[in-house]
């Protein structure tokens, strides 16, 4: 197994802790020029890893909203403009939404995992822009704010680092390594207008064949609504995952709301 770097490690440790919460503002600000060169980077593809494995997640303003945060962190960052004080906008922006919509996801792990890692990726980056006290109260207030909202579900939600493929050793390559088991279609939110047997029937498979996958549904299959998550299939590289997901089926209704929500912040 590879030694994790600097930053790797930081986030790491944080992950292991089984909660998010301020702390690793004085490991950056104790740290190397070469060290805080690498969290900078470390944060910036944790940052993007969690925006991709967040845009599997069937809420569009929120999605635009992360996407939108990433390119213009990146871009930050590529112009090696460290001092821009957008940094600082950013995380108490972050603070504000995710504070208000992690509720929403506390019986979706995949959302609460994605959140706590944007936040984490961004929290690191921005300590890396200097020895701002401004920044650091922010990003702990941020953590704090993200932590709080999240609470017990954190610990639940990280586990599922657990079923990483082996080769993915850093946080951003786990969180990759999830994200393509849900794009390699053994996983699938419920949009607008779906039915499980137009899905069934789109996947190649009978009513009866999908209900086995998702026997949540059994009772009254045409009650599913948009945002539920369904597994499709339960292959060598997926079962893990699908069987986990499968005893923490995420509240479809709780997506509309987000949305409403959404609207409001951004």
């Amino acid at each position: 197994m590879a030694k994790l770097t600097f930053g790797q490690e930081a986030i790491q440790n944080i992950i292991n802790q089984g909660k998010i919460e301020a702390g690793i503002t004085n490991i950056i600000k104790n740290a190397s020029d070469g060290e805080r060169l690498d969290a900078a980077i470390v944060g910036a593809d944790v940052l993007q890893a969690g925006v991709s494995l967040f845009k599997n997640i069937p809420v569009a303003g929120a999605v635009i909203s992360a996407t939108d945060l990433l390119n213009n962190i990146i871009k930050e960052f590529d112009n090696d403009d460290a001092n821009n004080p957008k940094t600082l906008d950013y995380v108490n922006s972050l603070a504000g939404l995710a504070a208000s919509v992690a509720p929403l996801f506390v019986s979706n792990p995949v959302g609460i995992l994605a959140l706590g890692t944007i936040a984490l990726g961004l929290g690191v980056y921005a300590l890396t822009t200097g020895n701002d006290e401004q920044i650091s109260q922010a990003v702990d207030d941020m953590l704090d704010s993200v932590g709080n909202a999240i609470g017990d579900t954190w610990e639940s939600a990280a586990s599922l680092f657990d079923f990483a493929d082996d080769e993915a050793q850093t946080p951003a390559e786990k969180l990759q390594s999830l994200n393509n088991q849900i794009n390699d279609g053994s996983i699938q939110f419920v949009k607008d207008g779906d039915t499980l047997s137009q899905i069934a029937q789109d996947n190649s498979l009978s009513l009866n064949e999908l209900l086995a996958l998702n026997p949540q549904y059994k009772a009254n299959p045409d009650d599913v609504k948009a945002g539920a998550l369904l597994i499709l299939k339960d292959n060598a590289g997926t079962q893990s995952l699908s069987d986990y997901l499968k005893e923490h089926t995420d509240d479809p209704q709780a997506f509309s709301a987000l949305i409403d929500s959404l609207k409001t912040e951004l």
